[in-house]
């Protein structure tokens, strides 16, 4: 029986001191936004997070696809916007699953050395226990 996955991250690296969290804002529909002025100069490596969530969520850095940010280069005292909305489908399809991650946002500084900030936890807690019948709904159209 699979009761899921947990992964637990120890890379040795640490948060650094580029990054000045400005504001941050959440919403039970599953909208979170957080901008960061920038201390230093940085290159965005990436943004981690379980690979099963991409086609269920739509995050953002300065209104671009976060997969398009790779290796860009911001300067000190720029402001960096990040957005994340969970897909409405994700209600759907994953009624009978739930988790909680946590994004990180992976960069480098003027020296090459790579440091994370953790982002805000993207998460569904609409689990809604299901009776038996909605179990044999969900197996029955999710083959």
């Amino acid at each position: 029986m699979n009761i899921g996955k947990l992964i637990l991250y120890k890379d040795g690296l640490s948060s650094g001191n580029y990054l000045m969290e400005c504001s941050g804002s959440s919403s039970s529909s599953g909208k979170s936004d957080i901008s960061f002025k920038l201390l230093n100069d940085i290159r965005i490596k990436t943004i981690t997070f379980l690979d099963e969530l991409k086609n269920y969520m739509n995050l953002e850095i300065n209104n671009l696809e976060y997969a398009t940010v790779n290796d860009k280069e911001y300067k000190k005292g720029d402001t960096i916007y990040i957005s994340n909305a969970l897909n409405p489908q994700i209600i759907k399809d994953l009624s009978f699953i739930r988790f909680g991650i946590y994004p990180r946002l992976y960069y480098e500084n003027s020296q090459g050395n790579t440091y994370y900030e953790p982002l805000f936890r993207v998460s569904n807690d609409n689990y809604n226990n299901p009776n038996f019948l909605d179990i044999i709904k969900y197996v029955k159209f999710n083959r």
